[in-house]
């Protein structure tokens, strides 16, 4: 009997393996200044050589476990300048959602670009760590020119309205210098931030070109045409950016404020052809002396990392605005479809995103490449759809609120007409008070000035009608929208006009009328609501992206995957084509006479219930319930004809005594006589024999099985006791028969 080791031996065994780990642990943290990446071929082995397969031209580098824990920073802070731009811009207009994409074609480029270099040649060594902070540098430096980025800027002429809203500035109260001053700003900040992002690009792509020269002298005596057409790309677009820097700064003033047209022209050709350049560098160097294979699990791993930060991001933003639902008035029961339609969504896209066909499959080089780069037709629509749901929920919210605050008054009014020689007082209105604490308004402060209507009809016969437009808007603008934080830009247009018909006095026919108002309630609408417009479209481009990234992959297998692939290429352009629903949405969703326009997109939002999430919701789960049953069809098996249960005899009844035990029993065992393949080939090979078909006569026949009925008749002692019916086949198959039966 073996002697349980001592405590004093298990102390010891532990103390053994912690040194083990230790050393271990100390070992991997040994970082050489800079590692060369690639693997020579005198550095291996003979069975290792014959083992590799290299193309022409091919260099082998190896990647360590490290790099993929450290490459996730540059992730995050790629997702940190999309939230930047978000908070700084938010995505409330097409000029917004124009801005916003050319914003992430420039932070995702640069995340590209540096992932396939991580992917290829990045090493664990002190060198690339300090790449890693350079990066970081760099998309914080990013975060600091979001605010205000607008990409037309000095391209689309001057604002027509412009006179009107400097005209309705001075009448409240603003002199001409502070409307000059204003007015300066605003041209300079999108000027300014332009510059700024000119320079951050032209110190990424350096940042990139030193990191590829230190590989160029690691491969030294190696073939290095592919590297050096890295470095060419990488020059190229450092002067680019660099020039688009001292372009914008050319006008010749120092205020950099003056807007000119072909200087904005420049800076877009400027900014842009640096990055076609780059990416068509990248296949032409596959084709070079030198290059280094993509591998098919790195750029999985790094797509879907990069998803899954994008995803998270856009959720983030999506429940940043439920605070906002608490304690104020707006959505509540009938928020639930809301928050159901946006869940469904959200589970949708993750779970359509990595159902895709053909995820698994092995790529060639060019292929993994071209499926890596066409990942951004993808993210940019899913960051657009992610920030229309999220300002969908906070619209639908605002619409509740400004609904529920203006019936609140209805009461007051209706009382005010019927009884005009009555003054109201706030006791006969208790479920109004309660809606006023709740919006953080003063409702003594609306009875003083209804009274004080009432005092201005009864002497001069003044009608309350302008009151009424007046404190409804009050309680709209002052109340809900500054609660909701859904106040319009300082200094905008639409800011003139609400504050203007708020400061008149509450007599004055002239400007209190329902036309002005019905035009300022739109502005709010347009304002908040216009992400409505492009949800459609932006999830149906989504959809199709994933298509797209499908047939990068490869041509589908079956006709399984191509119904997949017919599917969502269906329900994606159907999406697309609800984008009909905004004919006429650019006109005012309000007219004069307070009836919605002819416009759909208005009809379906203004409405009781927002219906655009539950009709983008419905559709998506729609598109998942097809693939779902297309999977259950590609995964069923077939049986023949004669083996279909409900086309078999009765089954014959049995004593107790003479009953098949339940792991034999025939009737419980799967008859799959068809299997699906890939291949779409059938084969009539049974998945086993059955040894119990009471049908096959002429083999029984022939079996040679005598009724046993002791156990000594058997061969080997181990017979069967039971008596056989004249109907019944004895349990043991023709096939495991001893010898003599």
């Amino acid at each position: 009997m073996s002697k349980r080791p001592s405590m004093a031996a298990k102390r010891m065994s532990r103390q053994e393996s912690d040194l083990v780990s230790l050393r271990t642990e100390r070992e991997a943290n040994k970082f050489p200044l800079s590692k060369a990446p690639f693997l020579r071929a005198d550095t291996l082995t003979a069975a290792e050589q014959e083992s590799i397969e290299l193309e022409e031209g091919e260099l082998l580098c190896k990647a360590p476990d490290e790099v993929p824990w450290i490459d996730l920073l540059l992730e995050i802070s790629m997702t940190t300048a999309f939230a930047s731009l978000t908070d700084g811009t938010p995505v409330l207009q097409w000029a917004n959602v124009v801005s916003y994409i050319c914003f992430f074609t420039f932070v995702w480029w640069i995340w590209v670009a540096q992932v396939a270099y991580n992917m290829r040649f990045r090493q664990a060594d002190w060198l690339h760590r300090l790449w890693v902070l350079c990066q970081l540098i760099v998309f914080s430096a990013l975060c600091a020119f979001t605010s205000d980025f607008d990409i037309t800027f000095g391209l689309t002429g001057s604002d027509p309205t412009e006179a009107l809203r400097e005209q309705l500035m001075v009448e409240l109260g603003n002199d001409n210098g502070r409307l000059a001053a204003q007015t300066f700003r605003n041209e300079r900040l999108p000027r300014v931030n332009a510059r700024g992002i000119s320079m951050v690009l032209a110190l990424s792509r350096l940042l990139l070109l030193a990191q590829y020269v230190v590989v160029f002298f690691h491969a030294k005596g190696l073939k290095r045409n592919s590297i050096l057409l890295h470095i060419g790309t990488l020059m190229f677009s450092s002067l680019c950016y660099f020039g688009a820097f001292f372009v914008l700064g050319s006008s010749g003033q120092d205020d950099f404020a003056t807007a000119i047209p072909a200087l904005e022209v420049a800076k877009l050709v400027l900014w842009f052809l640096p990055i076609v350049v780059e990416m068509l560098s990248h296949f032409v160097a596959l084709r070079l002396p030198g290059f280094v294979r993509y591998s098919t699990e790195s750029v999985s791993a790094r797509n879907a990392t990069i998803f899954i930060i994008i995803l998270g991001g856009g959720l983030d933003k999506i429940t940043s605005g439920f605070s906002a639902f608490v304690g104020n008035i707006g959505l509540k029961v009938n928020a639930i479809p809301l928050f159901l339609a946006t869940a469904a969504i959200f589970i949708c896209l993750f779970s359509l995103y990595f159902s895709t066909p053909g995820s698994t499959r092995e790529l060639s080089n060019r292929r993994a490449l071209i499926w890596f780069m066409s990942q951004g037709l993808f993210l940019g629509p899913l960051l657009i759809t992610l920030q229309a749901i999220a300002q969908s929920l906070q619209f639908s919210n605002l619409l509740n609120a400004v609904q529920l605050g203006a019936s609140a008054l209805t009461p007051m009014f209706d009382h005010m007409r019927d009884f005009p020689d009555v003054n109201v007082t706030v006791e006969m209105f208790p479920a109004t008070q309660i809606l006023f604490d709740k919006i953080g308004n003063s409702l003594p402060v609306v009875i003083s000035d209804a009274n004080r209507a009432l005092a201005y009809q009864k002497k001069y016969n003044e009608s309350i009608n302008t009151y009424e437009l007046q404190e409804t808007m009050i309680i709209v603008y002052d109340g809900i929208l500054t609660t909701l934080d859904a106040l319009p830009d300082v200094g905008s247009l639409l800011w003139a006009k609400a504050n203007t018909f708020l400061t008149v006095s509450m007599t004055n026919a002239t400007y209190l009328t329902e036309a002005n108002y019905n035009d300022i309630w739109s502005g709010v609408i347009f304002d908040r609501g216009s992400s409505e417009l492009w949800l459609f479209p932006a999830a149906g481009a989504s959809i199709l992206a994933l298509v797209v990234m499908s047939l990068i992959k490869g041509t589908p297998r079956d006709k399984f995957e191509w119904a997949i692939v017919g599917a969502r290429s269906a329900f994606g352009t159907a999406i697309c084509l609800l984008v009909l629903l905004d004919i006429g949405g650019g006109a005012s969703p309000i007219t004069a006479s307070s009836t919605l326009s002819g416009s759909k997109i208005w009809t379906l939002v203004l409405g009781p219930t927002q219906w655009p999430l539950i009709i983008l919701a419905f559709v998506l789960v729609a598109l998942r319930a097809t693939e779902h049953i297309i999977a259950l069809a590609a995964n069923r098996t077939y049986m023949s004809f004669e083996n279909i249960p409900m086309f078999q005899p009765p089954a014959r009844s049995r004593t107790h005594r003479y009953q098949r035990n339940a792991p034999n029993d025939r009737d419980s065992l799967a008859l799959n006589d068809y299997r699906y393949s890939y291949t779409d080939r059938k084969t009539a090979e049974p998945a086993y024999n059955d040894p119990f078909d009471p049908y096959a006569e002429a083999e029984l026949e022939d079996s040679k099985i005598s009724r046993q009925t002791s156990q000594s008749d058997t061969v080997d002692g181990d017979g069967d006791d039971r008596t056989l019916h004249g109907d019944e086949v004895p349990l043991i198959p023709k096939a495991n028969a001893p010898d003599g039966y």
